[in-house]
């Protein structure tokens, strides 16, 4: 007897929309900047500040923001010239993260 095994396409969906949000959860850095993060309103945090506060290099900082925003995590205010990064984790993140545990 041969079994065919099919796979799950609600999971593997839940898994591929998901993949950049747990990616970017699973790195230290980005868990260190959205820790510093964490401690401010949404009024935010500039790049100078998070880099003082995480002691990464200021390119690095920027480069994890770029993935936070991307995965839905963090937001920026611009004011002028200047960006002010914020978290909020957006409505449609959490709603693939309630479908990919919802399909295991």
């Amino acid at each position: 007897m041969c079994v065919i095994y099919e796979p799950d396409t609600r999971l593997l969906q839940a898994l591929t929309q998901s993949s950049n949000l747990l990616s970017c959860l699973g790195n230290d850095i980005n868990r260190q900047i959205i820790s510093v993060l964490s401690s401010v309103d949404t009024n935010g945090m500039r790049v100078p500040e998070i880099t003082k506060k995480t002691f990464l290099s200021r390119p690095s900082v920027t480069s994890h923001i770029k993935e936070l925003q991307d995965a839905g995590i963090v937001r920026v205010l611009h004011q002028g010239t200047k960006n002010y990064y914020y978290l909020h984790i957006s409505d449609s993140s959490l709603q693939t993260m309630k479908e990919l545990f919802n399909s295991m």
